[in-house]
């Protein structure tokens, strides 16, 4: 092929999600955030320090009409939380923003 030749990649990354976590049964946290038709599915990271350092928990939803995720058998204390969402795009994960971290202290 001869001549010059102008493309343009488009890289879609979803939105940034809002995330919300409570504690109401011993050893037990619920972590939500809204649905995003969009997307593929969502990750969502937990771990006991706010830098994320320290015994990290990295779930994935792969239903983007699940809005949550609930987690059992935690020690007593307090966790740190972030939510993104994803969407597959030719077999490779683009992910975006992480949300706000939000604190929540396990029963």
């Amino acid at each position: 092929l001869k001549g010059s030749y102008t493309y343009t990649i488009v890289k879609e990354t979803p939105a940034k999600q809002t995330a919300k976590a409570s504690s109401k049964k011993s050893g037990q946290m619920t972590i939500s955030w809204k649905k995003d038709a969009s997307v593929t599915g969502y990750q969502v990271v937990y771990a006991t320090d706010k830098k994320f350092t320290k015994k990290v928990v990295k779930k994935t939803v792969a239903k983007n009409a699940t809005t949550s995720y609930t987690t059992s058998g935690l020690k007593k204390g307090t966790y740190y939380v972030k939510v993104r969402s994803y969407k597959t795009i030719d077999g490779q994960k683009a992910y975006g923003a992480y949300s706000k971290t939000v604190k929540v202290t396990v029963k």
